[in-house]
């Protein structure tokens, strides 16, 4: 299977997406004393990392997929935050969530 298959890419958007279920989630576990969501949580944490590993197994590149992971986590998880929470959103937070996400593309080319 060649690197940048439709299936890793699938994969890896599926990864990314569980994830980002399991950052958003984390407030409605009340400190991991709710049950349910908990192991909601659990399952996408545990699930997440497993199709991470499948994909880096079939030989796509490292190099490549840690930094596009700690770039869309982030975005995602507080573009969640402040639609489905209500968080505030303040230029200076943009531009420096912005602004980190640029430097983590540029150091991933050198």
């Amino acid at each position: 299977m060649s690197a940048l298959s439709l299936s890793n890419v699938l994969t890896f958007a599926g990864s990314m997406a569980l994830q980002l279920a399991m950052i958003c989630l984390l407030p409605m576990t009340r400190g991991y004393t709710s049950l349910l969501p908990t192991l909601v949580v659990l399952v996408c944490m545990n699930v997440g990392f497993w199709l991470f590993a499948r994909v880096l197994e079939s030989g796509a590149p490292l190099g490549m997929l840690i930094p596009v992971s700690a770039t869309m986590i982030p975005l995602g998880a507080i573009a969640v935050g402040v639609i489905a929470y209500d968080e505030p959103m303040s230029w200076t937070r943009g531009g420096l969530l912005l602004a980190s996400a640029g430097l983590v593309g540029l150091a991933s080319r050198f």
